[in-house]
């Protein structure tokens, strides 16, 4: 199931997925959640090796591996702030190891085996948004009564499809990294629900009454799933 063509076809024998954007390049996938999110903007990175001083100090003590994951990751956080009209700058960590944005940014970092994608946004238009992005065959049915909710388990089990817990678990990482500016909180996978439409699209439907719900969408390219959750401003 590594081929475009592959998850392509898994994609099509679930209802709700049927119209689900499976790209050809990671460029395809940055062009698709910038048209969902017009006030965002998106990068993937598979190297990176012009840290900021400031960047690579927060990070000398760290494994040869955990350098390379956290460069390519600031090299697709570089590339985003770019794109918004930022002049080069560090991005930093926080406390709990969250990138610190520019003021009026709001986005997320993830990393997935040799590669990282970052979204970011203007704060003023976007209340937050949270990036993931996995690779398929590493989330295996084993794990799905710790990611799916009772509903989420009846649905995976009728569809009997190898995608529906991968896109689940990715989403539901994606909102985690949403919350945790707003409420920094711990959420358990199971503390919300994901709801589809056919398109690629789906709400994050908080479970409790302590956290926001969200809009989020996911797409397929070399055997990963890519996921994406934000929150737009209100416009009075």
């Amino acid at each position: 199931m590594n081929t475009i063509a592959g998850l392509y076809d898994a994609c099509c024998e679930i209802e709700h997925f049927k119209r689900v954007l499976c790209a050809s390049s990671f460029k395809e996938v940055e062009g698709y959640f910038s048209s969902l999110l017009p006030c965002g903007a998106f990068a993937i990175g598979s190297e990176g090796t012009d840290l900021f001083d400031a960047e690579a100090a927060a990070i000398k003590e760290a494994s040869e591996t955990r350098q390379r994951e956290f460069a390519s990751g600031r090299a697709a956080a570089h590339r985003t702030l770019r794109k918004l009209g930022f002049s080069p700058s560090p991005v930093l960590k926080g406390d709990s190891g969250e990138p610190l944005w520019p003021r009026g940014v709001v986005g997320s970092i993830s990393h997935c085996k040799g590669l990282a994608f970052c979204g970011v946004a203007f704060s003023k238009e976007c209340a937050s948004i949270g990036v993931d992005v996995e690779e398929v065959n590493r989330v295996r049915p084993r794990l799905a009564q710790r990611i799916l909710t009772e509903n989420e388990l009846y649905e995976w089990d009728r569809d009997k499809a190898p995608l529906w817990l991968a896109v689940a678990f990715s989403a539901k990482e994606a909102f985690f990294k949403f919350q945790y500016p707003i409420a920094k909180a711990s959420v358990g996978f199971k503390d919300v629900m994901i709801k589809h439409d056919e398109d690629g699209i789906f709400d994050v439907v908080p479970l409790g009454n302590d956290l926001l719900g969200a809009k989020g969408a996911f797409c397929f390219v070399q055997g990963r799933v890519f996921a994406v959750v934000w929150k737009t401003n209100s416009v009075s």
